[in-house]
């Protein structure tokens, strides 16, 4: 009993029950330093510790006979913690025939009442409750019958205590782990569990949900594999227990794939769970991404007298061209002619600078391509692509948010006004 009380748990006893363990050497004295004197039955009593959920009575309370009913220490003892009693006899100091009585083993927390923070630090120590009396009625309404009160108390000292709330139970820690995203089609998920708790969790079951349409290849300490699930009995686990097992599989296409795992445990009767979740991402990064139907592929950059490749995004097409719009360079003496080229789809060539002026947005020397099409719809002459090197206009807009065939239309312009003073 002494090594139950080592956690969140909770004794009650009862008459003769009390001294059984209470008196019990040299593993009781659970909340006396010597055991308890059996006492007189009281008559009229005094109430203590009002506040507490173990005090909490409705109507009259009567206490019963039988070998045990009520509890006197020794001469010049006191109990181990504050605060134990909550019923004794009228008149009599706290010690002396005392009826119902309650605590923390060996007094570890005393004073919780009133510092209910620190209850958290008491999840080592389990309570003890001890009620004088053989034989309480269970007639109801309990408010109406005097000896039923101490079958109220008793159903007080199950649901107070640590291992009915929250703070008593185990405190599982449950993560997935998983790369964000994977060129390859192999990936490993891993998951950590821990019980952060006091409490140990009973009969543990990892469960892995695969997602649907991979193919599972291996897992760690024993994973068995089945019907799209990997199980692993981890037995029971106590105070800051825990470990990492891992699941590898392979998958079947490009897409994200999320994976569930789920901790199922006991904590006394009751069963319960955590789950815990990760996606990973195979080939949508890189150049090419794919997303509700949308293709996008980066084109080529463009160089002084070369292609300016243009980014294509169209919903439903995919502009497979490396730079559908080719120009030639300027000259001094004519205008060259433009050579249009490009992928299936795309149509439109660019007008050769004369004298170094650009067309539309290029620099000086430099041609820039007009007219891209997409899908097999042209879209209008103003989609110009940049003429700077690297830049590259998207679809549909002849107006430039950046200023860079802005700064290439005065370079040109000022090339040009040099010629005429010449020509003067």
């Amino acid at each position: 009993m002494r090594e139950f009380l080592q956690h969140p748990t909770h004794l009650f006893a009862e008459c003769q029950a009390v001294n059984a363990f209470e008196n019990l050497q040299p593993h009781g004295f659970f909340l006396t330093p010597k055991g308890f004197l059996i006492g007189a039955q009281p008559n009229m009593y005094d109430y203590y510790q009002g506040d507490s959920p173990f005090a909490q009575i409705d109507g009259p309370f009567q206490s019963v006979g039988g070998s045990e009913p009520a509890y006197t220490l020794p001469p010049g003892d006191s109990y181990k913690g504050g605060d134990i009693v909550y019923i004794t006899a009228k008149g009599t100091p706290v010690g002396v025939n005392d009826v119902w009585m309650t605590g923390f083993i060996d007094g570890i927390c005393p004073q919780i009442k009133d510092s209910p923070a620190i209850s958290a630090a008491c999840l080592t120590a389990g309570k003890v409750s001890y009620l004088g009396g053989h034989e309480y009625d269970v007639n109801v309404p309990i408010s109406a019958n005097a000896k039923s009160q101490g079958a109220r108390l008793f159903l007080n000292s199950l649901f107070e205590a640590p291992c009915a709330t929250a703070e008593g139970l185990p405190a599982i820690d449950l993560n997935k782990l998983a790369p964000a995203t994977v060129d390859t089609p192999m990936v490993t998920f891993d998951i950590e569990y821990a019980n952060m708790g006091a409490m140990t969790a009973l009969d543990v079951t990892l469960i892995d949900t695969l997602p649907p349409g991979v193919t599972f290849v291996s897992a760690t300490d024993n994973g068995m594999y089945a019907n799209g699930l990997v199980t692993w009995d981890l037995g029971n686990l106590g105070q800051d227990e825990g470990g990492v097992v891992s699941v590898t599989v392979e998958l079947p296409d490009v897409g994200a794939y999320v994976n569930t795992v789920k901790l199922g445990y006991r904590a006394g009767v009751n069963l319960l769970s955590v789950e815990a979740e990760a996606m990973t991402e195979y080939g949508l990064g890189g150049d090419t991404d794919t997303t509700g139907g949308m293709t996008t592929t980066s084109g080529g950059s463009a160089s002084d007298g070369t292609t300016d490749g243009g980014t294509t995004s169209e919903p439903g097409a995919t502009d497979s061209s490396s730079g559908g719009n080719t120009g030639t360079g300027g000259s001094d003496s004519s205008a060259s002619s433009p050579t249009t080229s490009g992928g299936s789809g795309n149509s439109g060539g660019g007008t050769g600078a004369t004298e170094g002026l650009p067309t539309t947005g290029g620099g000086p020397g430099e041609t820039a391509g007009t007219g891209d099409t997409s899908g097999g719809a042209s879209d209008s002459a103003s989609d110009s692509a940049s003429g700077t090197a690297g830049m590259s206009d998207t679809g549909g807009c002849g107006c430039r948010s950046d200023n860079t065939g802005a700064w290439g239309m005065l370079a040109g312009l000022g090339t040009l006004a040099l010629r005429r003073r010449r020509r003067t």
